[in-house]
């Protein structure tokens, strides 16, 4: 039976391989490995055929790994993946990919040393080596030396990137140190926001505050969750932006309810011409908004932007929009608050209206012959393409941690509509981790 999957694992990664290749060769590949060159730039969309290619080959490499090591082995490495987390923090939060491109800048293409790095950040220098030759391993930088590190491609997305590098640092802080008491709160079956196991941590949230509360109460933390919220867009809203038809909206207002700073509606209104936009959200955070606006978007007329306050658990002040849009908001929440939410656009809906689900859903690695909407990965590779979607997944266990949140399947997600009083008209795919759940009014 091995033998046989693992030559099943060698013919899917071929004609995957082969399909990637033949598609970089026609519209162009990505930067190599080892090129730093390109900082924190926008990645090249792939074609449909190059992405869902690039999932079967990561799927099944990642399936040959599992099928090829002990299994002992395995689960020891799995066991110890939040080393590796540890030692990303490390780099970030000393903002070692920057000092390494100024190196670069000034000559040295291969880098620094481990007593030059540990100069310039406070750490030790045998424990920076250590934590820098663990990352290169995983080709985050790459060793140019015996003690030496230079960026890559995968460390270069960092430099000068405090969007991308915030959203790191709470993995590695606040969120990491509520992780510990993850097993803790599994046994609470309230699934209420006062109850998550970042409500037990002590080693940041010392007066035990919600995490809503925790942001209100720490301003820097804050506005560094707004920016990370932005840096963790960075990679799939171009694919949001050509995956859904836009343009169909034709001059119609977009409200981005519970919108942040614009992220994702500002982009949309850069590439959308006739779209008017609102974006909804708390005082604190719609500050934030015009100023991101400023910085990023300053081109975008007053009269296509509305920043309104609004509390998004009560009925939507705007009327008859063409669309709404919720971009990650319905995993900050449990399943009656998020009807709550979808209830009171619902009554503000006309017959042309819409709600857009923007977020990722989860597709289980057990799929049932009833699931025909779900694309499923071709055999051997599990149906959900395994390793391809882990993030989604540890995603999923990083919401519960810190809100009791959750990432939903389709079907949870079509219930919750339904229950709402809405019923899902499309679920568009996009090429990355997010989905497009298309919701009208029940005919």
């Amino acid at each position: 039976m091995a033998l046989a999957t693992l030559l099943a694992l060698k013919d899917a990664l071929n004609e995957a391989i082969d399909s990637v290749a033949q598609e970089w060769a026609s519209h162009g590949a990505p930067a190599a490995l080892d090129d730093s060159s390109n900082l924190g730039g926008a990645s090249t969309l792939p074609t449909k055929r190059c992405y869902d290619a690039s999932k079967t080959a990561i799927g099944a490499a990642g399936m040959l790994q599992v099928l090829m090591k002990d299994p002992r082995d395995h689960v020891m490495e799995t066991a110890a993946q939040y080393l590796e987390a540890r030692a990303l923090h490390a780099a970030s939060l000393a903002r070692i990919p920057d000092i390494l491109q100024r190196a670069e800048s000034e000559g040295k293409q291969d880098g620094l040393n481990a007593e030059e790095i540990a100069a310039k950040t406070g750490y030790d220098v045998r424990k920076c080596d250590r934590f820098m030759r663990l990352l290169a391993t995983s080709h985050i930088f790459r060793q140019t030396g015996p003690h030496k590190y230079a960026n890559n491609r995968s460390s270069a997305v960092l430099v000068d990137n405090a969007a991308l590098s915030n959203y790191v640092d709470l993995y590695g802080s606040e969120w990491f140190a509520a992780s510990t008491h993850f097993v803790s709160a599994l046994s609470d079956d309230t699934h209420d926001v006062k109850r998550a196991a970042f409500t037990q941590d002590r080693v940041y949230n010392t007066q035990g505050t919600d995490m809503w509360q925790y942001n209100d109460d720490h301003p820097v933390r804050h506005d560094m969750f707004a920016t990370a919220m932005a840096g963790s867009a960075q990679g799939n809203t171009q694919a949001v932006i050509e995956d859904y038809p836009w343009a169909a909206l034709g001059k119609g207002t977009l409200v981005d309810v519970g919108g942040g700073v614009g992220t994702l509606s500002f982009p949309l209104l850069k590439a959308f011409s006739d779209l008017s936009l609102v974006i909804q959200d708390r005082a604190s955070v719609l500050a934030q908004a015009a100023n991101y606006w400023k910085e990023n978007f300053a081109s975008i007329p007053a009269d296509r932007v509305q920043l309104q306050e609004h509390d998004f658990f009560t009925t939507n002040p705007v009327r008859g929009a063409k669309a709404y849009m919720l971009r990650y908001i319905m995993d900050d929440w449990n399943d009656v608050l998020c009807e709550k939410i979808l209830s009171g656009i619902r009554e503000s809906m006309g017959t042309g209206s819409r709600v857009l689900i923007v977020e990722a859903l989860v597709t289980p690695s057990y799929i049932s012959d009833v699931d025909v909407e779900i694309q499923r990965a071709p055999p051997p590779l599990l149906p959900n393409y395994g390793v391809a979607q882990r993030f989604v997944h540890c995603r999923d266990m990083n919401m519960m941690t810190l809100i009791n949140g959750t990432e939903r399947s389709h079907d949870e997600m079509k219930s919750i509509v339904e229950r709402a009083g809405l019923q899902v008209k499309k679920v568009w795919v996009c090429r990355g981790a997010l989905y497009i759940t298309e919701c009208v009014l029940k005919e």
